[in-house]
């Protein structure tokens, strides 16, 4: 996509220029200030559906102030406040698939405004499992037979029975 100028803007010295791009996709894009670094991180990748999921925004140095935008590519899911350069959110309502997640750190007088890299976060289907035992309660030295079901069907992995915590 091509974006052309439709203003000219001399910023004074010691002051922030930002600009904020919509198509397709959210950039913002600041001028002046010391500079920022910004990543972001999640508490579980892949996460369940409806399960939740906190995002952390980590921006350096860690003396900035201010808020960061959370952002499911251009949606804005959150905001939260900086407290010694970390902000977190909490979400439970992210679809079912792939998102790309960014957190945009608004700046503050002396620090510039950024944006992390895109983060891929999965949401999967929730999964449950169900036990059965062939003899409940069974008998000292009595053959028994578990059964665990998991459901969706199309769930993958390993099952590990245990007696006694693992």
């Amino acid at each position: 996509m091509l974006f052309r100028s439709i203003a000219s803007v001399t910023p004074r010295l010691g002051s922030r220029l930002c600009l904020v791009l919509a198509a397709p996709f959210l950039l913002l894009e600041c001028f002046g200030g010391q500079q920022t670094n910004v990543t972001i991180s999640t508490s579980a990748n892949p996460v369940g559906f409806g399960q939740p999921l906190t995002l952390t925004a980590t921006v350096s140095p860690a003396s900035a102030t201010g808020s960061v935008s959370f952002y499911d590519t251009a949606t804005l899911i959150g905001t939260a406040n900086l407290n010694a350069g970390i902000a977190t959110f909490s979400v439970s309502n992210l679809s079912l698939g792939a998102h790309s997640l960014l957190a945009d750190y608004s700046g503050d007088a002396n620090y510039a405004g950024n944006f992390s890299s895109f983060l891929a976060e999965n949401v999967a289907a929730a999964s449950t499992v169900t036990l059965a035992s062939s003899a409940n309660p069974s008998n000292f030295g009595q053959r028994v037979t578990l059964t665990a079901t998991v459901s969706p069907s199309t769930a993958s992995g390993v099952v590990t029975f245990y007696d006694g915590p693992p």
